[in-house]
């Protein structure tokens, strides 16, 4: 993964190139979405009642499905793509959401559901934003497209996602409460520099994981290890809060749907993370290249310098 992210910074060199890359997830997470459609069609369970992804289970899918939802709301509605260019792709990022809502619905996972939400109101500000009156027909149209694929999902699915509050109060979250009272009290135990990586199923009694990637992170690695892993995300943070408006809206709201499902799921080894945290720390590189770029011409009074983003701050990254 450091890897990845040292390609990333090294390779990626122009917004284009960022946007294609966020471009090939949402295409490579309607193929996971393909997958789940295809094991409920052929009654292929993950387990009983829930379906998922080939060879993944159904907690997984509904997290990849979940992250694809901002950027292709994202890329279906930013400046340039106009219904004049790159039409297909526009079409595809705006049916995802209905085809990606029907997946989730399938795995039953309802974190899933609970990701969707900032993921769907960041959707209709875009649309608000950048198709103005056609959005009085794009999202009637989607709706409509929801409701069809909603007559497919088994009754099963809709009552385990519809029983949230159950699954809080009687169930702890399907046990995760218990999870999490074991790793505090393990935590308590090796308080600096945690049981290891990946040492808390050897240790926990049932085998499972902590299901929560700041709780694993300080029982794994103790207070040394969240404090370093909470500083790079205050500056992941700190350089998305930088960016120009409507990219900084973007960057934040795929954080947030983040951090809903790290609340429920291990994601600090998670790949698809650290390849958008890349991708953020590159942008903001850009950016701040341009500007940099910009104000060398400023002063030297060239008139072929495109004008400054609107940013709140200077970026946080130096090259």
């Amino acid at each position: 993964m450091l890897g990845l992210a040292l390609v990333i910074w090294e390779l990626y060199e122009s917004p284009t190139m960022i946007k294609s890359a966020l471009q090939a997830y949402v295409l490579g997470a309607y193929v996971h979405a393909g997958g789940v459609i295809y094991n409920y069609w052929v009654g292929a369970e993950s387990v009983y009642g829930r379906f998922a992804g080939v060879g993944n289970i159904a907690n997984t899918t509904a997290y990849v499905l979940g992250m694809a939802m901002p950027l292709a709301w994202y890329l279906a509605t930013m400046p340039e793509a106009t219904w004049s260019r790159q039409r297909l792709l526009q079409v595809l990022n705006l049916a995802y959401f209905p085809v990606a809502l029907l997946a989730i619905a399938l795995t039953a996972t309802r974190f899933g559901i609970i990701m969707a939400v900032p993921a769907t109101l960041y959707g209709l500000a875009m649309l608000l934003r950048a198709h103005g009156k056609r959005a009085l027909f794009i999202v009637p149209l989607l709706i409509v497209v929801l409701w069809g694929f909603s007559t497919f999902v088994p009754v099963s699915s809709i009552a385990r996602l519809a029983a949230i509050d159950e699954s809080i109060v009687n169930s702890g979250l399907t046990g995760r409460f218990e999870l999490w009272k074991t790793a505090w009290t393990t935590w308590e135990e090796h308080t600096l520099r945690g049981i290891g990586i990946d040492a808390f199923p050897t240790i926990n009694p049932t085998g499972q994981v902590v299901h929560n990637t700041n709780l694993v992170v300080l029982v794994e690695t103790g207070v040394i290890g969240l404090a370093r892993y909470g500083l790079m995300l205050i500056i992941v943070w700190v350089t998305a809060w930088r960016l120009p408006f409507w990219e900084s809206f973007f960057w934040l709201v795929l954080l947030i749907v983040w951090g809903t499902a790290s609340l429920v799921l291990n994601l600090a080894e998670d790949k698809s993370i650290w390849l958008f945290l890349s991708l953020l720390l590159s942008y903001a590189r850009i950016v701040q290249s341009r500007q940099q770029t910009a104000i060398r011409g400023l002063a030297t009074g060239s008139n072929s310098v495109r004008p400054l983003p609107n940013t709140r701050a200077l970026p946080l990254i130096n090259t």
